[in-house]
């Protein structure tokens, strides 16, 4: 995608703020953050509580991750 169609833009050194913000306004469809993610994206960011999804991701026995997803 972003070699073919150009549709990642061109800048990809990116923070999380960046990845967060981008969340909020619909650009993005998912991302892979911690609990926490959903304080920037609710309260920085205005994104809407509505849309917003967060589960565990499996990991075989060890603690899980979470992922965020609109």
């Amino acid at each position: 995608m972003r070699w073919d169609d150009g549709s990642m833009g061109r800048q990809q050194l990116r923070g999380t703020d960046d990845l967060t913000r981008d969340f909020a306004g619909g650009k993005v469809a998912m991302l892979l953050g911690s609990p926490s993610t959903y304080g920037a994206y609710a309260a920085k960011f205005r994104g809407r509580p509505d849309v917003y999804g967060q589960a565990p991701l499996p990991s075989e026995g060890e603690k899980s991750t979470c992922s965020a997803a609109a």
